[in-house]
């Protein structure tokens, strides 16, 4: 799948990279985890100490896939505002998914201050802001939900604290303790932090596989193997092959002066009600991030196609909300990511398969909520919100 067009900032920020090898051996594992992006190393980071042996691999370089050009938002509401989910699944389930993102965002918190190497992660409050009007209705019935089930939120009316962040807007809904990271320098410090535990190989691509009563035997293009290390008791942990896809838009503005640079007095992440809608964060060496403008196709051609007409909207879009912000972008990129038809991640499960589908708005955020329920599942047989995100 060709994912991505243009060059990835945050490759940029990585002044050397490390090296895994390549696969050249046959080997058992109790646990292989297929994908070497932030969802993989996720997985990898929390299964490290269930006391099972672990390889993770990749066809390509470690964090060199859709990883390398997310925009890393970490938030816990979605494109999928909540009242719908409450709409589609209860106010039960919506609920609880919506929690567990939360507390997601609050684990990958805790890991990133034992990380030794800066993953520019930082705590960051949301605005998402009424696009129209008609939309103000909306919010209100988001806001009811989250205060209910006290989550840190605020419903922003006042017209002169909106006018502080040159917003088109005059209702918005602030959320506390959301966040930012560099997805990049995450992905890549949580695998060098469980190295000792975790065997990992790069450039390893998968061509066939052998499943029996017995065993699973994986093999690989360079004609090796990987299989359970006892008799039918591994398992296999895989991201999904996304069920629609969407063209990313991404626009990355050159560096800014701080006082030129901060639209709203914290630097706050922003985005809107409006579908497809705009997003807005900034970055650990002062740039600003704009995407979004999102269309359905999984076709690059297409996707590539549009790319500069797109970037010329986005272009528009920070002058319209902050003119006096001059655009001037040193990263530009269109990739694709995957999405589901209700709104919420998906676990496919076959035969101690876990294919996980954490794709979507909050995919960093949705992957590390599959990770611990994987690894409850794999250490405890259990894990509560198991069946609203299986076999969907």
């Amino acid at each position: 799948m060709d994912l991505y067009t243009g060059e990835s900032y945050w490759s940029s920020t990585i002044k050397q990279k490390p090296n895994y090898p390549l696969l050249s051996e046959d080997i058992e594992c109790d646990i292989c985890i297929i994908g070497g992006g932030v969802t993989g190393a996720q997985c990898a980071y929390l299964l490290k100490d269930s006391g099972l042996s672990v390889v993770l691999i990749d066809k390509r370089k470690i964090g060199a896939g859709s990883t390398s050009v997310n925009t890393a938002l970490l938030q816990y509401l979605g494109d999928k505002m909540l009242h719908e989910l409450v709409n589609s699944f209860g106010e039960d389930l919506a609920i609880q998914h919506t929690k567990l993102c939360r507390d997601a965002i609050s684990t990958i918190r805790t890991i990133c201050q034992s990380l030794t190497t800066n993953v520019e992660h930082c705590t960051r409050n949301s605005i998402y802001y009424a696009s129209e009007k008609k939309d103000e209705d909306l919010l209100r019935a988001d806001f009811h939900f989250l205060s209910k089930h006290d989550f840190n939120v605020q419903l922003v009316e006042d017209q002169n604290q909106l006018d502080l962040y040159s917003l088109p807007t005059h209702m918005a809904l602030y959320c506390y303790d959301d966040g930012e990271i560099n997805p990049l320098k995450y992905t890549l410090a949580l695998i060098e932090k469980r190295r000792k535990g975790v065997k990992v190989f790069e450039q390893t691509e998968l061509n066939g596989k052998e499943c029996s009563n017995e065993r699973t035997i994986l093999h690989t293009k360079t004609k090796h193997s990987i299989q359970d290390e006892k008799s039918n008791c591994g398992w296999r942990i895989r991201s999904g092959n996304e069920k629609k896809k969407t063209p990313l838009f991404l626009l990355l503005i050159r560096r800014l002066n701080q006082k030129t640079l901060t639209p709203g007095d914290q630097r706050e992440l922003i985005w809107e009600t409006a579908r497809p809608y705009i997003y807005m964060r900034t970055t650990n060496d002062n740039r600003i991030i704009i995407g979004g403008l999102d269309e359905e196709t999984s076709n690059p051609l297409e996707r590539d196609s549009k790319m500069k007409h797109k970037m010329e909207l986005l272009r528009e879009e920070i002058n319209k909300r902050f003119p006096s912000i001059k655009t001037e972008p040193d990263y530009e990129v269109a990739a694709i990511y995957g999405g589901s038809h209700d709104g919420l991640p998906m676990i496919k499960e076959n035969k101690n398969w876990y294919y996980l589908y954490a794709y979507g708005d909050n995919g960093i955020v949705y992957s590390m909520v599959f990770a611990k329920i994987v690894k409850e599942l794999i250490t405890n047989g259990y894990h509560e919100a198991y069946d609203l995100y299986c076999n969907r």
